[in-house]
């Protein structure tokens, strides 16, 4: 299917078994009427993940009421397209009228390149939205990648969802708000989410900037059992000008879990709160931060919330607001060469340079530069 238009349906594209079929420079537009919650763009899936080798490949789709592109399945290729939603006609609690899903990929070994998801409605009313998402429902979603992708505007930008989300990779991708008029709450756009659950997911070269939440571990009324995020690296990636740095909270009754989750060499500046955690009943542990550069992140807890706990810090740099933690710490400035135009490199006398823990998970920084074996830099960046 090439170089179609679709208009005023409720489902633009849909089959359960669409093995090597190609949907290619389509546009897809206006599914669903408003109130009926099921307005889908491109729709490949089946209860099995019994789509196998398909391509969607430069198309665009705007506006569906629920989800914009859904492939469940395997092998299959997601590349250059642009999903889009600017309206949302009830206002801020409006989820019958703007899109929820923009890319959602269930199954094993699925490419999703290059990609664009945009929320632009009012004041970002509508639902929060999950950007691209990879889900597991019945069957294990593993072993997918997510590169070169942009989410705009969206709170779960670059998702993993529920326990048998697992062992998937996330690379150079980037999130921001550009909502001109942001909700009031502190909790409207992020970057990096695991929502109910994700197990041994890496994402690398990752930006997330002028959001409100920088990394999510959530859990939601929708679940039926507890979370358990476990295992998962984020190394080599930039997290600036957010609200809160990291978020942890749970809607359910149960207690839920965050644990073994590596932070390395990331870059985390300008932010208000380092951690948001919402409730108690999130038992963190064994979580580790190494090699990380803190600068001008005003204060470690966010007042009236849970103290954060299941953290551990080993050389890490901390400059320019809340005290130092852990082992080994840098609390001289970084020397960071212009944050506020975006650039997050070394100063090459930076005195973070060389002071790094040498990690066999992190060979290479944000520019595919190979990290100095044995004294590696601090941060995202290796120092020249």
């Amino acid at each position: 299917f090439r170089s179609l238009q679709i208009t005023n349906y409720r489902v633009g594209y849909k089959s359960i078994s669409f093995t090597g079929g190609v949907i290619d420079n389509s546009l897809v537009k206006d599914l669903g009427p408003y109130g009926d919650d099921g307005g889908v763009g491109i729709h490949l899936d089946s209860a099995t993940n019994a789509v196998e080798d398909a391509r969607v490949l430069r198309s665009i789709v705007i506006n569906a009421t629920t989800r914009g592109l859904n492939v469940y399945g395997s092998g299959n290729l997601v590349r250059g397209n642009q999903v889009y939603c600017n309206e949302a006609p009830g206002g801020a609690g409006d989820v019958l009228g703007a899109t929820d899903y923009y890319i959602h990929v269930r199954g094993t070994d699925n490419v999703v390149l290059d990609n664009l998801v945009h929320k632009d409605t009012p004041n970002g009313d509508g639902h929060l939205g999950h950007g691209i998402t990879l889900k597991s429902g019945a069957q294990p979603s593993e072993r997918n990648l997510v590169e070169g992708c942009t989410s705009i505007g969206i709170y779960g930008a670059f998702q993993v969802r529920h326990p048998q989300c697992r062992f998937n990779v996330f690379r150079r991708c980037e999130s921001h708000a550009d909502i001109p008029n942001r909700r009031p709450s502190e909790e409207g756009t992020g970057g990096i989410e695991f929502l109910a659950g994700g197990e041994g997911n890496l994402f690398d070269s990752i930006y997330v900037h002028d959001t409100d939440l920088g990394i999510n571990f959530t859990d939601n009324s929708e679940s039926s059992s507890a979370m358990i995020a476990t295992g998962n690296i984020i190394r080599n990636s930039v997290f600036a000008n957010v609200k809160s740095v990291i978020r942890a909270a749970n809607a359910n009754s149960w207690d839920t879990s965050v644990e073994n989750n590596l932070l390395y060499n990331c870059t985390f500046y300008n932010a208000e709160f380092m951690f948001r955690i919402r409730q108690d009943s999130i038992l963190l542990s064994g979580n580790e931060l190494k090699n990380c550069l803190v600068q001008n992140v005003a204060t470690m807890d966010t007042p009236s919330l849970v103290p954060s706990s299941g953290w551990s810090y080993d050389t890490n740099s901390f400059f320019g607001g809340f005290d130092a933690q852990g082992s080994n710490a840098v609390t001289s400035d970084p020397r960071l060469v212009d944050p506020e135009a975006g650039d997050f490199h070394l100063e090459s006398d930076s005195p973070v340079k060389d002071s790094g823990q040498d990690l066999p998970q992190v060979r290479y920084d944000m520019d595919a530069v190979e990290r100095r074996a044995g004294v590696c830099s601090l941060g995202a960046f290796e120092a020249d």
